[in-house]
């Protein structure tokens, strides 16, 4: 289709320039299209819910022989959320999966909720995640905000559906 455009121009000199034309046109639509998502900025929820778990998980050296029993943290939610604190700022804590069956090893404990957690506590109302949920405060939400009124059905933010789960971060502890 896009071949066919061109045959019907006699003039040699565009004739031979619409090549790089039609590459021009689908390169700028897609610069746009890139730009307008990008520019929305989804990921701040998730920065930000980082910053503050940082902020309240203990200071430690690279060995976790440092931290006192009584200060150990169990964080639980998804491993998404581990390997920035773990890696890049060496805090000691016991991670736990929002499947995992084992129990905690520390009294102290912080959650992450974000949907894919609510929809594990909704499908489960007696397992013990429940039960830690339930004896937990809230520590902070951040929500994710959309300006502008987007229409999630309209190209270019149809792909946002698929986003992973942090339209809101809610952080809880039961210390």
């Amino acid at each position: 289709m896009i071949e066919k455009i061109g045959k019907n121009i006699s003039n040699i000199t565009m004739k031979n320039m619409l090549p790089y034309i039609r590459i021009a046109v689908i390169g700028v639509f897609g610069i746009c299209s890139i730009t307008m998502l990008i520019t929305l900025n989804i990921n701040t929820t998730y920065y930000q819910a980082l910053a503050f778990v940082l902020s309240n998980l203990p200071d430690s050296n690279t060995n976790s022989s440092a931290i006192s029993p009584a200060d150990k943290v169990t964080v639980i939610g998804n491993p998404q959320y581990f390997w920035i604190p773990e890696f890049v700022y060496n805090k000691t804590f016991d991670a736990k999966n929002f499947y995992s069956k084992t129990p905690f090893k520390t009294d102290k404990y912080m959650m992450i909720v974000d949907n894919g957690f609510v929809r594990i506590l909704n499908g489960d109302n007696t397992s013990r995640l429940n039960l830690a949920y339930n004896s937990t405060h809230n520590l902070a939400r951040f929500e994710q905000n959309f300006t502008g009124g987007i229409d999630l059905n309209k190209y270019p933010f149809t792909n946002l559906k698929l986003s992973p789960e942090t339209r809101f971060i809610e952080l809880r502890s039961n210390y």
